[in-house]
């Protein structure tokens, strides 16, 4: 998994921390050497790989939207995100996953309040609830969260009331976000984009991906060829199943 960290002029502020216990330590570690310390922590999304922290991070605030710390206080959410860590990172500090509190987001976009660079976000519900895209103009820098990855194809969140239009919105909340401001793309897994045309071809993938699941297939796509993870061609499986249900009931 990517984590980004924004360096201030009195710490840094901290997005995605990690998920194995080594990283994190590690990651304290550097920014201890580098930034001091981390001030604020933001998590992109509720998912368990997103909400994991370290004692060795310091007691900072941790923030995520709105509609994500909700998803997170239903009944059994936070609980069944805290197994799925355990079993994954038995050794992760599972008491202090998803101890986040909501940022002010009731216009669904802003800016981060802290003492360092400006940082703006836009919240969707694409791939999960209360998802958040993060840019900082003053590096170019669009921090997509789990969207807009080389080696994932979009990852709907299904148990939505409209998972490709929740996705569609996420994409095009965060092109308007950076539009041609943006510099560098850093999702949540895979490979950094860098540059306008590398960063076009991002999203022209995605869009590309939605439009074949939209039309029940076929889909011809890289990230789904020889060697993906069986997990992903799971997943893929699994919306092109509610895709041809959609259709056939619509």
């Amino acid at each position: 998994m990517n984590t980004v960290v924004v360096a201030g002029s009195d710490g840094c502020l901290l997005v995605d921390p990690g998920v194995h216990t080594d990283e994190l330590a590690t990651l304290a570690a550097e920014i201890r050497e580098r930034f001091g310390r981390c001030v604020l922590a933001v998590s992109s999304h509720p998912h368990w790989d997103h909400l994991l922290w370290s004692t060795g991070l310091g007691e900072v605030p941790r923030l995520a939207s709105g509609r994500g710390c909700e998803f997170l206080a239903e009944p059994g959410r936070l609980s069944a995100c805290r197994a799925e860590a355990v079993a994954e990172v038995p050794d992760c500090d599972a008491a202090l996953l998803g101890v986040v509190s909501s940022l002010r987001d009731e216009g669904r976009s802003g800016r981060i309040e802290w003492g360092g660079p400006r940082v703006e976000f836009v919240v969707h519900d694409g791939h999960a609830p209360g998802h958040l895209g993060l840019f900082v103009p003053g590096d170019g820098v669009l921090i997509a969260g789990d969207m807009c990855s080389d080696d994932e194809v979009p990852l709907l969140d299904l148990a939505a009331r409209d998972p490709l239009g929740d996705y569609w919105d996420g994409l095009n909340k965060l092109a308007r976000l950076a539009g041609d401001r943006c510099e560098v793309l850093v999702p949540g897994h895979g490979g950094v984009a860098c540059g306008g045309a590398e960063i076009r071809a991002r999203f022209g993938r995605d869009r590309a991906y939605l439009d074949s699941l939209a039309a029940g297939g076929p889909v011809a796509d890289a990230r789904l060829g020889e060697g993906a993870p069986g997990w992903l061609v799971a997943e893929h499986e699994a919306a092109m199943a509610w895709s041809v249900r959609r259709k056939s009931s619509g």
